[in-house]
């Protein structure tokens, strides 16, 4: 399955746009990276996902 990531605050597309403006091609490859795995399984994969607590919506967080 999947999943639709949508980027909604402002300040998170600034960062992005910022990151790609850059031109740093590692950080722009982790980042691809990253978000191509959260489509996949949000759960899982790079940056040590974990549920978040008292939430009862399913979200994940990930470490830096």
């Amino acid at each position: 399955m999947i999943y639709k990531i949508d980027i909604t605050f402002p300040i998170a597309k600034k960062h992005i746009a910022k990151l790609y403006k850059s031109g740093d091609k590692v950080a722009i490859k982790k980042f691809e990276r990253i978000m191509d795995e959260l489509k996949e399984h949000p759960e899982t994969g790079v940056g040590n996902p974990n549920r978040k607590k008292y939430n009862y919506v399913q979200v994940a967080g990930r470490a830096r």
